[in-house]
């Protein structure tokens, strides 16, 4: 799965059928808010999922999913700063 700030999920679907990955979910949560995305991770250890891997460019986003740790102690969160 893949999250994404932007505010539809269609150009990153797009651009991963081009490479040949067209099974991927992606999920767009419309802002930059680093809160998103820990929100939307969130509700899904609390849905059930128990294991999370994390990758992203922003400290932001990291700092805000490392926090979800603390909120969650019977979740593994792996979380990892990607360079490009």
């Amino acid at each position: 799965m893949i999250l994404t700030a932007r505010s539809s999920p269609l150009p990153v679907q797009q651009f991963l059928r081009d490479a040949g990955l067209p099974d991927v979910e992606v999920i767009a949560v419309g802002t930059a808010d680093p809160a998103a995305k820990a929100d939307y991770i969130s509700g899904r250890i609390e849905g059930g999922v128990d294991h999370v891997e994390f990758f992203d460019d922003s400290h932001r986003n990291i700092r805000a999913v490392e926090a979800l740790s603390a909120l969650h102690p019977h979740a593994r969160i792996v979380v990892r700063h990607v360079v490009h």
